[in-house]
This record gives structure tokens, sequence and C-alpha cells, in this order.
């Protein structure tokens, strides 16, 4: 249920807040006094709600303010001033206006991460593929250390460099060998050059090298193939184009305008098609003739109009998805617009007077 909200305004006061809760003004009246006109600031813009005198002593209004919104409201002439309205029951409503999007981004987020998982799977059974052929490289390495130790002085400087390298890698394959494949590999390491399994000493360097280095290709291709999976998400993520602004209005530009900008305080004409989010179905357009004028945020509009067209530009269209806060809240807009509604509308800017 809605809560009652009211404010009792003394004459030429100014009364300013930032809105920890949103809430609706139905209406002013005057009390003590004999005229006041009611202003309110908001967006750095001063506008005239009311002018209230003993012929016109109580307005209706219909005026919508979200939290974080700063305002400030301010009166003129020797009277009372008496604001009336309820605080919105948004959060509940939010929250289900909101349910749908969180459920699908959740779903999009664990879909994503079960294909991240599968390439991890995937890459560490290459991994294990890799340490199987590094064992036996070690192995098959290892055969030559027997037999290259009475030879070192017969090879040249740049054999030697090599060697050193290879036996590095070898030794840390090594710690990883178990300790009865050693022993195997130190026995077969004692048996001469030719008889191990009929390979010479040269053609085993030149495998051994062969292996190292499609072993460290390996290696360098799997970092490369995973920064290539963040910038196909970041790619996804531009490709939609809506962002959220104030008031949780998602807009998304459908296509760019060339022409003037359309600015707060300017005068607009729009042509539109709103349909609810919930099942689709169109309750209102204007697509003919000079299109429908206002004034950009003069609050002649829902809310969500007034931030949402703010940064288009002639000839622009541009989605526009009001939560119920920011258009007709509780109470809703019957027969067409049930309470708690969020809105979609497709707006194309006509022209900035």
């Amino acid at each position: 249920m809605s809560m009652f909200w009211g404010l009792c305004m003394k004459p030429n006061r100014k009364y300013t807040q930032t809105i920890v809760k949103s809430f609706h003004i139905s209406g002013a009246a005057l009390d003590d006094g004999s005229s006041a006109k009611l202003y309110i600031t908001a967006d750095k813009n001063k506008y005239i709600v009311a002018t209230l005198n003993k012929a016109m002593p109580q307005v209706p209004l219909d005026l919508n303010f979200c939290k974080g919104d700063k305002i400030m409201f301010q009166t003129t002439g020797d009277a009372n001033v008496s604001l009336i309205g309820y605080l919105h029951d948004s959060d509940l409503s939010d929250d289900e206006d909101y349910d749908d999007d969180e459920y699908a981004a959740l779903a999009d987020k664990l879909q994503k991460k079960g294909a991240e998982k599968e390439s991890d799977e995937d890459e560490d059974e290459s991994d294990e593929e890799e340490e199987d052929d590094d064992k036996l490289a070690a192995e098959y390495s290892s055969f030559l250390e027997g037999d290259e130790s009475g030879e070192e002085e017969e090879d040249d400087s740049e054999d030697d460099d090599e060697e050193g390298e290879e036996e590095e890698d070898e030794e840390s394959d090594d710690e990883d060998t178990p300790k009865a494949k050693k022993a195997k590999i130190a026995e077969s390491a004692k048996k001469p050059a030719k008889e191990q399994n009929g390979v010479s000493k040269g053609d085993q360097k030149q495998q051994q090298q062969q292996q190292q280095k499609s072993k460290k290709d390996k290696k360098a291709a799997a970092p490369e193939a995973k920064k290539e999976q963040p910038k196909a998400k970041d790619n996804k993520q531009q490709s939609a184009g809506e962002r959220t602004i104030a008031g949780g209005v998602k807009i998304q530009d459908l296509s760019a305008g060339t022409g003037p900008e359309a600015k707060q305080g300017k005068r607009v004409s729009v042509y539109y098609t709103g349909r609810l989010k919930s099942n689709n179905k169109t309750f209102d357009s204007m697509q003919k003739g000079n299109g429908f004028k206002f004034a950009l945020g003069g609050g002649e509009v829902i809310k969500g109009w007034d931030v949402g067209v703010v940064g288009m530009k002639v000839g622009g269209k541009r989605r526009i998805t009001c939560p119920a806060h920011m258009a007709y809240g509780a109470r809703g807009h019957p027969p067409t617009i049930p309470p708690n509604s969020t809105l979609v509308f497709d707006v194309e800017l006509k022209a900035v007077h």
C-alpha cells in the first residue's frame, strides 16, 4: 500500500532535499493568506507548478520524483501552501520489473561459465598429452647423457649452449618421472649409442630439438586462445548498445540522427509507439503529421521521457524502457496501462524548436 506524504510550506521559503524514497505529489492547496505561487527546481531548471488564490484555492497535480533526485520547493506570496501526495511502494514493483532481466543475465552468465569450463577441460586434456610427450622426450634424451659426457670436448661452443638448455629442461621433466622409470632409464643409458633403438646420435639430437620446439609453440598458442575469448564477449556487449540512465531508465539508439540535439528546456516533436513490456501490446502510437510536441524536462510527459529523449538528434531513433516509477507508477493509466507497468517506447525525433 502507498503511504501518505505531505509538506506545509511557509511564505517565501525554500525547501531543498535529496530524495531518499520515491514519491508522488497529487495536489497543492492554499492555507492562510490570499495568494501564492509554487515553484520547483530540478536538474538546475526552475518551473512554476501552480498559482493559488482565493478564487482557486486548490489545484490537482501529477508529479513523480525518484530516489536520488535533488529538488527544491519554493513559494512566493503571503500564504502558506500545503502539498499532499503519497510515497511510492516501488521497492517491490521495481524488484518485479527487474526479475526477468536479472534471471536472463544470470542464465547468460552461467552459459558463459559452462563454455569456459569446457574449453578449460579441453586445454587440460591437451596439457596432459603434452606432459606425456614431454616424459617420452625426457626418456629418449636421457639415453644420450651417458655417451655425450665423454664427447663434449669435440662439440663446438654452439652445441654446448644448446645442450645446457636441453639439460635444464630434462632436469625439470625428470622431477615428475617415477623413480622406477628413472632406474630403467639409467640402465639403458649405459648402453652404447648405436644400440639405442637403432637411432644415431645426430638423429636423436635433431628429434629432441623438434619435440621441444613443438612444445613451446603449443604453450604459446594456449594463452592467445584464452585472450580471444574475452574479446568476443566485449564485442557481444558492445553490439547490444543498451545503457541505463537516471531513474533506472534504459535507452538504446536504434539509429543515429544528424540534425540538432534535444536538450533540457527545448521543445521537441517526436513520432512514437508505446507498448507494455509484459506482453508487448501497443497501447499508444503517433506516426503521422507534425508529431507529438512537448517541452523537454518541463514535466509535461512522464519522467522516463524527460530523461530518455535528452541527447537524441533530429532523424535519430531510440528505444526507451521506463520502469513503473518513471512512468505511471502504482496507479497505472486505466484502461490501457495496468498498475506498476514497465513501458517500452520506440521514439523518432522529428524536430527541435
